[in-house]
């Protein structure tokens, strides 16, 4: 299969006015480029590390707060649902339809939501995209949280359990 080729959306090089004439910007300039569809190879890894990082934040929450039959069980299986429905419900719904792989014909991006939100949701505006950035509970945050929520419910109980002896 062919390595997928960068399109190039021109360059962030812009002309200076300067009182002897000389292009400031020509040594800054850079070129960005999009993967217009990225290899089944990289969705899988991407979706399959999140995923795994998902179940394994879930079991560690079952198993530290396993303080009760139902307890640890119950946390760990709140966390999973709540990182799978912001990661495959809300990024889809509320995000991807705002992002340039959204509107791009036959496009795949790392995650695969594009496609996924293609079915699910209508285009958005690309130039709102920023917007999954703002506010305390906008959809990144809450995405971050999903990532980071097992380690820090693990941190007390690791604490609160610790023993020398096995």
């Amino acid at each position: 299969m062919a390595k997928p080729r960068p399109v190039h959306f021109g360059s962030s090089r812009r002309r200076t006015a300067s009182t002897k004439g000389v292009d400031a910007a020509d040594n800054q300039s850079e070129s960005r480029a999009l993967y217009p569809r990225y290899p089944l190879s990289a969705l899988v890894i991407y979706n399959g590390c999140t995923v795994l990082h998902f179940l394994l934040g879930a079991l560690g929450i079952a198993v530290g707060y396993s303080l009760s039959p139902w307890l640890g069980y119950a946390l760990g299986g709140l966390y999973l649902a709540f990182a799978l429905i912001e990661m495959y419900v809300m990024m889809p719904l509320q995000v991807c339809p705002n992002c340039v792989y959204y509107g791009l014909e036959g496009s795949r991006c790392v995650s695969g939501l594009n496609v996924v939100a293609r079915r699910i949701a209508g285009k958005g505006n690309t130039r709102d995209f920023g917007q999954r950035a703002e506010g305390l509970f906008c959809n990144n945050n809450l995405y971050m949280t999903a990532l980071v929520l097992p380690i820090a419910a693990l941190v007390p109980m690791l604490v609160a359990r610790f023993s020398f002896l096995l």
